[in-house]
């Protein structure tokens, strides 16, 4: 995954060239837009875009997905950005972006925290029961990029776009068969018994997209 092939390379040159492009911020909601999308169709009561109350002394910013199912509340901060070539420009990438992402995430997952004890109208968009108690809050950074995919950065855990595609859709499989390319693909169901917020999380909080590559 670290080698760089021509496309990779032109790519990542016109995302630094702009940067600071007037799309770029469009870009970004069609990903939030995308992946949100991921998650309604696996019955996730989702909100893009929750611009949570401005204090005197905090302002949050906008929460790019909130998603819930079953008792689990997702907070998910996403970043678009590009593949690095070297072990510097990945530092420089940890050292900033992500740092700034997880403070950023901090904010956020407390003004969350907040809006679902006293928003009613983003509980009953994101159909909360009264019984709040009993929620399980996971608050990630989702990275367009995969250097440090499942590092915890100040606190929080930080996962690949891909990564969380691939689970989302169950196709851990495809995987499989770009390391045996020329052997039969063992069947591979991330949820043979049926999909659960529960298990979803720990899918990805355990890593365990990435255990095809340990064998």
């Amino acid at each position: 995954m670290a080698t760089q092939n021509n496309s990779t390379a032109a790519i990542n040159n016109l995302r630094r060239i702009g940067c600071r492009r007037g799309g770029r911020k469009n870009e970004t909601h069609r990903i939030e837009q995308r992946l949100g999308e991921l998650f309604q169709n696996r019955n996730f009561t989702v909100v893009k875009g929750y611009q949570p109350t401005k204090t005197l002394i905090d302002d949050p910013g906008e929460i790019d997905l909130i998603c819930f199912l079953d008792g689990h509340l997702f907070i998910l901060e996403i970043k678009s950005t590009y593949i690095r070539k070297t072990l510097q420009d990945a530092w420089i990438h940890y050292t900033t972006t992500l740092r700034k992402a997880a403070q950023q995430l901090r904010r956020k997952h407390t003004a969350v925290l907040s809006a679902v004890e006293n928003d009613k109208e983003l509980r009953a968009t994101l159909q909360i029961p009264d019984q709040r108690k009993s929620i399980t809050t996971h608050a990630w950074i989702v990275d367009t990029s995969i250097e440090y995919d499942q590092a915890i950065i100040d606190g929080f855990l930080k996962v690949s776009l891909e990564g969380l595609t691939v689970i989302l859709r169950n196709e851990r499989y495809l995987l499989r068969g770009l390391i045996h390319e020329n052997e039969d693909i063992p069947t591979d169901d991330l949820f043979r018994e049926e999909f659960s917020a529960k298990h979803f999380a720990e899918i990805v909080e355990k890593g365990e997209i990435w255990s095809v590559l340990d064998g």
